[in-house]
């Protein structure tokens, strides 16, 4: 009776998932998505819509538009705007900043600076469906890139703005455990495995 029970297990392990899923099985491998961000999805498409923020013309409801307050993002006044052009040297001539940002800190409060941070990690299971179910062998494809944008607003318009950011970085993992679901079971688990089957 163990016999045949073990045997029966088997052949829903191995034989019925290859009736269903067939050549396809890599398809059914997960993936996943970290991202702050529902609508800027590479960094190549930020950048270019980043670029095509025109200054003095582009508005915040243009910003919304565009994606960049799906975002995580910070709102800083112009006390904050300045701290963060001038920093510990207040003594600083202000009319060496760029124009934008000397004419936030000449608007006092009707200025803004909106930090936007852009931060993603796609992770795709990849490789063989079956090596990877049973444990031998799981490879994972990882796509990672951020961005750091500054805006700054006057009277609703943007009059400066600043990019920083990691372009995306590939990585490519593999995880190889030989005798796949039994490794690591110890002796024990071995026996009962037997014990199953016979």
């Amino acid at each position: 009776m163990r016999r045949k029970y073990g045997f029966a297990v088997l052949a829903l392990l191995f034989f019925v998932p290859a009736v269903f899923f067939g050549c396809a099985g890599h398809k059914l491998l997960p993936s996943s998505d970290a991202t702050n961000a529902s609508t800027l999805n590479s960094y190549g498409k930020t950048y270019a819509a980043f670029k095509s923020v025109k200054l003095r013309e582009t508005t915040i409801a243009d910003l919304k538009k565009m994606g960049f307050l799906d975002a995580g993002y910070r709102v800083n006044n112009f006390v904050e705007i300045r701290n963060y052009f001038l920093g510990s040297n207040p003594s600083y001539d202000i009319k060496n900043l760029p124009d934008g940002v000397q004419q936030c800190l000449e608007a006092k409060e009707n200025c803004q600076g909106y930090k936007i941070s852009v931060n993603v990690i796609h992770k795709k299971y990849v490789g063989s469906f079956w090596k990877h179910t049973f444990g031998f062998k799981k490879e994972q494809d990882i796509i990672s890139w951020n961005c750091r944008m500054l805006f700054v607003i006057v009277n609703d318009v943007v009059v400066y703005k600043l990019w920083s950011g990691t372009p995306e970085n590939k990585e490519h993992t593999t995880d190889k455990k030989p005798l796949g679901p039994l490794q690591g079971i110890g002796e024990s688990g071995l026996r009962r495995a037997a014990d199953v089957i016979h």
